[in-house]
């Protein structure tokens, strides 16, 4: 065949491939982007035939990204990177980023998509400092300060700028990686987006990182109220998109959209954060463990997601006391939790480090082993990215508090009631935020601080008021823990007929829970009998109060 009519059939096979593409047939959109390059044995990269091999080698690219054959999408993508200029390969390039994200590897991620941003002038420097960053979210609030959330909106018109939706893809994709490895970049990241969207038109793509902005304000300024204007602005961004990738991550629970646009990655951290809320929110845990196995056998080809369910699956199998086939799903690959931990350390996942401290320090808390707590809780606070708030971070403060108030009573030093002390001024605060999540755990903290300060009225009230908060809001857990801490108060004052039966009500309260193995923890640690007195008046299941209020 003449090399003229092969390059017109390689047009062709790129006008199938568009077609295919365009019907999300990416099997076929994929086959037909190969052919045409193979057409072009001869004449690749020539003048004659350069935009249709870069359409050939991009279309190729994402299609595989796609279909998940993440080695051929990277070759093609790295073919368009090594022949164009570093302006023209944003599309290439944003493959490349978005297949480390689906391996997982989310510092390679970071670290390609940083030299991205520096390569597009965008300051972030090798080392970000403390000020550095906080200089930089002033920044962006000074340049956002000119706008309303109604302009925010609107700063996008007219057609689309192909050139500027790469820059944003690839952005998004930056900040996916960095959210996930919790790097230290994240911030200056998220205002890199933000300026440039506000600069260039906001689309889908800027969402996450407006959201994530709100997230800073809080996390690292403690500005609850430009928070607000950053989770306002996020909802109006939202409100005029459509159902992209990137729409679906900025949304906190559309598992249903993101597997619709073969996101499964974000779907499964959906799914992961719905079910750790629902652990966090007292939902019953053998059905909280079944719905992580039956999450776990969809993850075969996701382990570096599937490690992050695993110790999650760890904490509820050993508040239950039995164990799963949750590890035995991944065949020998991923055996234990110690197995995570190394691989983790190996790797440098500062995530999964820091989860599997907590998950020990709340698992020795719950048992009683304080001095075991004390050092998960030293070894989850000396990785970086526990400085970033989390859903676990209000219960692993809390638990803390109670820890620093038990050391002091037991005479360990002053610094325990001052770090208590500095601790309850943090729930006290929380709470004119949110009150229904944080409410009986700051009665529960504040009666503690009261007990050892000697205030025995005080302390009652503040024990029975969070009992009773910790009841209304329908967090069983919540309630058996302030139960037994109330026990302990009581049975330090020589009340042992009281606090049996403060302990006997924790006791039915984690049976509740379905916390097998720590209701039998309490019965055999206080000496329980069915001979004791009865429960508690102010125990009253939790879930039939959270069926009372829905």
């Amino acid at each position: 065949m003449e090399r003229s009519q092969r390059i017109r059939f390689a047009g062709w096979n790129m006008v199938a491939a568009s077609q295919f593409a365009k019907r999300f047939n990416f099997g076929a959109s994929a086959h037909y982007c190969k052919k045409g390059i193979d057409l072009l044995y001869d004449s690749l990269w020539c003048n004659e035939t350069f935009d249709l091999c870069r359409a050939l080698h991009e279309g190729a690219a994402s299609a595989l990204l796609f279909l998940g054959d993440i080695s051929d999408a990277q070759k093609y993508a790295n073919v368009v990177i090594d022949n164009l200029p570093f302006a023209d390969s944003l599309a290439a390039q944003y493959v490349v980023l978005r297949s480390w994200e689906r391996m997982g590897k989310y510092e390679e991620q970071v670290d390609r998509g940083s030299a991205i941003l520096r390569g597009l002038n965008f300051d972030i420097p090798l080392e970000p400092s403390p000020s550095f960053i906080m200089d930089a979210m002033a920044h962006t609030s000074n340049i956002a300060s000119k706008y309303s959330i109604e302009q925010i909106a609107k700063l996008r018109s007219g057609k689309v700028d192909t050139r500027k939706k790469n820059i944003l893809l690839s952005l998004d994709s930056i900040t996916v990686g960095a959210l996930r490895s919790s790097s230290p970049f994240l911030p200056l990241i998220t205002c890199a987006v933000v300026n440039y969207s506000l600069q260039n038109g906001v689309y889908e793509e800027s969402a996450s990182s407006f959201a994530l902005l709100g997230y800073f304000k809080i996390a690292l300024a403690g500005d609850y109220k430009e928070a607000r204007y950053w989770a306002d602005a996020t909802k109006q961004i939202l409100n005029k998109s459509g159902t992209s990738i990137a729409s679906s991550r900025a949304r906190i629970m559309l598992y249903g959209s993101a597997v619709a646009m073969g996101d499964v990655e974000s779907a499964i951290y959906s799914m992961l954060f719905s079910l750790r809320c629902s652990f966090y929110g007292s939902e019953n845990l053998s059905l909280l463990l079944q719905s992580h196995c039956e999450l776990l056998r969809t993850m075969k080809r996701y382990k570096e997601l599937a490690k992050l369910a695993l110790i999650d699956v760890v904490m509820i199998e050993t508040l239950i006391g039995t164990k799963s086939n949750a590890f035995d799903i991944f065949e020998g690959t991923i055996p234990t939790e110690n197995f995570i931990l190394a691989d983790a350390k190996a790797k440098q996942n500062i995530v999964s480090i820091e989860l599997i401290h907590t998950r020990r320090f709340f698992t020795a808390f719950w048992f009683g082993d304080y001095q075991k707590a004390n050092e998960s809780y030293k070894a989850a606070s000396s990785v970086p990215s526990s400085k970033m708030p989390k859903v676990w971070t209000i219960y692993r403060e809390c638990y803390k508090a109670i820890i620093t108030f038990h050391m002091y009573a037991e005479g360990e030093g002053e610094e325990w009631l001052q770090e208590g002390m500095k601790l309850l001024s943090k729930f006290q605060f929380w709470k004119t935020i949110s009150k229904d999540v944080i409410e009986s755990k700051f009665l529960l903290l504040q009666a503690e601080y009261h007990a050892v300060s000697c205030e025995i009225s005080k302390a009652r009230a503040s024990f029975e008021a969070s009992i009773k908060s910790a009841r209304d809001h329908g967090y069983t857990n919540e309630q058996g823990l302030a139960f037994e801490r109330y026990g302990t108060f009581l049975e330090a004052l020589v009340e042992t007929t009281e606090a049996s039966v403060c302990y006997k009500s924790a006791h039915v309260c984690y049976l509740q829970w379905g916390a097998l193995a720590l209701a039998e923890h309490v019965w055999k640690k206080y000496k329980l009998s069915t001979c004791n007195e009865g429960v508690h008046p102010l125990l009253i299941s939790a879930a039939v109060a959270k069926h009372a209020r829905s």
